[in-house]
């Protein structure tokens, strides 16, 4: 649903929602070049950044930080919240790393 551009590090972050009220909702991130000898279909360099978000909607970087909305229901949604990007093969920690904006 929410999609953004990480133009310093080639990075194109998105969302997944998940069921409502879930508490499922991902984010992912890829290169925003294919590797090579990659298809779309089979691409290596897709990472699950966090999950079990309450229903990320929205996104968009300042830097390198990762600010989300979500439609969750309070309290643990229909918040704004940031986070640093991880770098490249670190997950980022879901307790740790968002924080209300």
């Amino acid at each position: 649903m929410g999609v953004a551009v990480h133009r310093v590090r080639r990075h194109l972050h998105w969302t997944q929602k998940g069921p409502a009220k879930g508490s499922r909702g991902r984010i992912f991130h890829a290169g925003l070049g294919l590797p090579t000898g990659e298809s779309p279909e089979r691409r290596t360099d897709v990472e699950l950044l966090w999950s079990g978000l309450p229903e990320p909607i929205d996104l968009h970087l300042d830097g390198d930080w990762l600010y989300r909305t979500d439609r969750g229901a309070p309290s643990g949604g229909n918040t704004l919240n940031r986070a640093a990007t991880p770098a490249a093969g670190v997950r980022g920690s879901l307790r740790r790393s968002w924080r209300a904006a």
